[in-house]
């Protein structure tokens, strides 16, 4: 069986799961979509594979959009889709480069490389009201900035809630149901301070997977602690005190450090 999986990094996640009789193909779909031509490798593997996996991609993308690649599929192949499982509301504020933030749960066309910040409004308007930068950073000593957790994530959620409509995977009322009592994402942090939102941790990989291998009639998998996509969240206090996770109670200092120093950068930057 030949398996076309083309997503981001949620897809490559589990691309060496399959039984060793299945022959496995993984293209990151962002790497393409702005692309005008439908590439030679992405039409051979269209247009042999008995199942094609993927994540929605709408008409904003000229060639690449879900409805044009599967008019290159043979009839009898089998379509799963999941849509792109994103959620910021696990930290107080952060940075990170356009590409990977998605916009209504879609890749942004332009200025993918662009770096922009994400959850600014608490800072702006304690700097607007006539704080200092370091009268802020007390307040953030003290656990008195609101970082408005509830609000990003019912927008998160209700966006991911309408795209399943149309996706065979779900995962939405899985996170509203598990996220205080499991670890759900890795906010991966590189050298540059960015953070990435959107890499699940083994047991939402092992949820959504385990749905496509049902359509598949395959066997369910089970993960192990060894992370598949990034190693960590990162949680700062105030993630603690407004979750109240089961899944761990001590704050992380580095966290907390890596915050202040954005609190920082906003400030001094808008």
């Amino acid at each position: 069986m030949n398996v076309f999986i083309f997503a981001n990094c949620q897809g490559k996640a589990f691309s060496h799961l399959f039984p060793p009789t299945y022959t496995i193909h993984v293209r990151h779909n962002y790497m393409y979509i702005n692309n005008s031509v439908l590439d030679s490798d992405i039409h051979n593997i269209l247009s042999t594979c008995d199942y094609f996996i993927y994540q929605p991609l709408s008409s904003i993308y000229p060639v690449y959009n879900t409805d044009n690649l599967k008019t290159y599929l043979k009839s009898s192949c089998k379509c799963i889709s999941f849509h792109y499982i994103f959620n910021d509301a696990f930290t107080t504020l952060y940075k990170s480069i356009k590409r990977d933030i998605p916009i209504n749960g879609e890749y942004d066309k332009i200025g993918g490389e662009d770096i922009i910040y994400r959850n600014i409004e608490p800072i702006i308007e304690l700097k607007k009201m006539g704080l200092s930068l370091d009268d802020i950073l007390v307040k953030y000593n003290n656990n008195e900035i609101n970082f408005r957790y509830m609000d990003r994530f019912n927008k998160t959620i209700n966006i991911l809630r309408e795209k399943e409509k149309d996706t065979d995977v779900k995962v939405s009322q899985f996170i509203i149901d598990n996220h205080k009592q499991y670890k759900l994402f890795n906010y991966h942090v590189n050298d540059n301070n960015f953070t990435y939102c959107n890499h699940p941790s083994n047991i939402l990989i092992m949820h959504y997977t385990n749905q496509i291998f049902e359509i598949m009639g395959l066997d369910p998998i089970v993960l192990d602690n060894n992370e598949l996509i990034g190693t960590t969240l990162y949680v700062s206090k105030y993630d603690i005190l407004y979750y109240d996770y089961k899944w761990i109670d001590k704050e992380s200092e580095y966290n907390n450090m890596r915050i202040k120093q954005l609190i920082i950068e906003i400030y001094n930057t808008f």
